[in-house]
């Protein structure tokens, strides 16, 4: 699990180098968004862990219109706020937060569904004890 959480911020941190090499076609925001990390907007990840109750990750095939993106995130009432050029990384905002795990696993399940759609993913925060800071 830990080591998920390390791939995960070293995607993140390719990202934010990402922000200079980003192609000036796609019309989404560059890099990624701060998440809203307070108590009410984290669930458990259906992977195990805790996630951002109103985000997931999405990683599209290279080449994939912008156009196709956001169909394939409006079927879950989705936008994108964010993303990684380099590594077809797109952060998607749901218009609701999942109210549990069982939601934000369907919500996973039909973006899978696509072909475009490379993967789908919580937007992990990490273990217990991260997720218990958010309460102080």
């Amino acid at each position: 699990m830990k080591l998920r959480y390390c791939a995960l911020f070293l995607i993140v941190q390719l990202a934010l180098l990402n922000t200079a090499f980003a192609s000036e076609t796609s019309g989404f925001p560059l890099g990624f968004q701060p998440s809203k990390l307070s108590k009410d907007n984290i669930i458990p990840s259906p992977e195990g862990g805790f996630s951002v109750a109103d985000e997931i990750m999405v990683g599209f095939k290279l080449g994939t219109s912008d156009c196709t993106i956001i169909s394939i995130v409006s079927s879950v009432h989705g936008q994108v706020i964010g993303q990684s050029v380099a590594l077809s990384v797109y952060q998607v905002k749901l218009d609701r937060p999942a109210t549990s795990v069982d939601e934000l696993a369907k919500f996973i399940a039909v973006l899978k569904t696509f072909p475009d759609v490379i993967f789908a993913e919580p937007n992990g925060v990490g273990d217990e004890n991260r997720a218990g800071d958010l309460s102080h």
